[in-house]
């Protein structure tokens, strides 16, 4: 599902992800985003994964794996997506870290955000996920409750897509990255929607 946003071109990831979905089906998932492109040395190129981070950081290293098993089958080259970690600002462990150049990040005192699946104050693979961040030359930011929700209810006009907060918070990250530069109209941007609107009704 492809639109343009500010002369972007994103697609949505849509599905949950968790530690029940092993590496090949990981594998599938990033294949099948570039199924148009043969040339498994360009397969990766200028490609941006934009995801909420993750809580216990599983999946990235079964992202980090799978890439370089996706190399030895000769299905990639050796570029990798430049990976984008967002949380709210109202518990953002990981993008404090990321901000101070800390390898791990301290635990986050009083954690408040309407969006569940990002308040974790304390991540156990917090050294993996800054790790996997800094060696794709990705960034780590912060977005505001309200932002989210905005996004949430834009995916759903344009979209018909009900996201949960989470997926809000992905969305909004893109005008924020395309300012400070880390983004540009060549890019092409996955935005990870990871979870149902229908989990916060309350919400809206």
């Amino acid at each position: 599902m492809k639109l343009k946003f500010k002369k972007l071109n994103f697609t949505y990831l849509l599905g949950k992800l968790n530690s029940n979905i092993p590496r090949n089906a990981w594998c599938q998932i990033f294949t099948e985003i570039d199924d148009d492109n043969t040339d498994p040395n360009i397969a990766m190129r200028n490609l941006i994964a934009i995801f909420k981070m993750f809580s216990v950081a599983y999946e990235d290293k079964v992202l980090v794996l799978m890439f370089d098993e996706m190399e030895q089958l000769g299905w990639i080259g050796s570029h990798r997506p430049k990976m984008i970690s967002v949380q709210s600002e109202g518990c953002a462990p990981i993008i404090r870290a990321f901000e101070q150049g800390k390898d791990t990040a301290d635990f986050f005192e009083n954690p408040e955000t309407s969006a569940l699946g990002l308040r974790v104050p304390a991540a156990i693979g917090d050294f993996l996920i800054l790790k996997a961040i800094r060696e794709s030359n990705g960034y780590a930011l912060t977005v505001s409750d309200k932002e989210l929700m905005d996004n949430v209810k834009m995916i759903g006009k344009h979209e018909g897509i009900f996201s949960a907060p989470e997926g809000g918070a992905t969305v909004a990250t893109l005008p924020k990255l395309l300012d400070l530069g880390v983004i540009n109209s060549k890019d092409r941007i996955v935005l990870f929607i990871t979870g149902s609107g229908l989990k916060y009704v309350d919400l809206f």
